[in-house]
């Protein structure tokens, strides 16, 4: 079965020949999403630009159906079917508009394009001295200046869940926020939502440069967990949670030492509703007991 997104992402193929580069792809798929009211897949800055890991696994799911090969570019292994009319009418007009506007422009003129209209997408850009003019990168460095924090150096303990949204919004709100440490305080860090594993969740923080730290220490037990369904129930679980912190000293310092050396650090968990998370109670007993001065925000 082929999810919508995907439909967009072999009609994308489709209307170009039937091939297109990895980096193009990319392009198109970001600047595809822009016009849509509710994008089909959510992007990130990295190596080249804007980059989706959502659309890079849904494509190796792709290959995995032989659906697409990959000949040094990504290609569709059968013409006889017509991925467009699997599209919406909105969709099929963007389509349209996308194949219109860019079917002639070489990688590096669109490459370009993007980063000029979208400077917050180079901030990690490998090849941005390739691709702009001394002056482009000045001009786009000052507007990420202006419209971003990524530069904020205040010392800040953050939390954060990623219950509820996609991998690609949750690393923004990290790099936004200009956040240097990570601590996932996860007794077991795995997820069946994509990216939220510990192997790729660290391997990516760790590529733009935050610092991954796993204190399962300061994890629930996941038997503790099973039968939760109401606020009182999360209450006492944590309630009871809290009187073990005490004896978690070693751990706790060592997010007060995270704090005192990189400045902004955020403890991680899954639930998006903090009064359900015990990631609330860690951070109450640090401005209780450990450091009652220091700036708490709750993304």
């Amino acid at each position: 079965m082929l999810y919508y997104r995907e439909k967009i992402i072999l009609s994308l193929i489709e209307e170009f020949k039937n091939s297109l580069g990895r980096t193009q792809l990319q392009k198109f798929l970001f600047l595809f999403t822009r016009m849509q009211q509710e994008p089909s897949y959510d992007f990130i800055p990295y190596n080249f630009g804007c980059f989706s890991f959502q659309a890079n696994k849904d494509l190796e799911h792709l290959q995995k159906d032989k659906l697409i090969v990959d000949k040094g570019c990504w290609q569709l292994t059968s013409s006889n079917k017509i991925y467009k009319d699997l599209l919406n009418n909105e969709d099929k007009k963007i389509l349209f508009k996308i194949k219109k506007d860019y079917e002639n422009i070489s990688t590096n003129s669109l490459v370009k394009k993007v980063y000029l209209e979208y400077p917050y997408y180079t901030i990690y850009s490998t090849i941005k001295d390739e691709i702009l003019s001394k002056s482009e990168q000045e001009s786009i460095n000052k507007i990420i200046e202006r419209d971003y924090n990524l530069n904020e150096t205040s010392t800040v303990l953050f939390t954060i869940g990623y219950e509820g949204i996609s991998f690609e919004t949750y690393i923004n709100k990290l790099i936004e926020n200009n956040i240097r440490v990570l601590i996932d305080v996860r007794r077991n860090p795995f997820s069946h939502k994509y990216g939220f594993s510990k192997n790729t969740l660290s391997s990516v923080v760790t590529k733009i440069g935050i610092v991954y730290v796993h204190l399962p220490e300061l994890g629930i037990i996941s038997e503790k967990r099973q039968k939760l369904e109401t606020l009182n129930d999360y209450k006492s679980l944590f309630d009871e949670y809290e009187k073990t912190l005490p004896n978690k000293h070693a751990e706790l310092q060592k997010i007060l030492g995270y704090l005192n050396k990189y400045g902004r650090v955020a403890l991680t968990c899954f639930e998006k509703n903090v009064e359900m998370c015990h990631r609330t109670r860690i951070k109450e007993y640090i401005l209780k007991n450990l450091q009652t001065d220091l700036n708490v925000i709750e993304l």
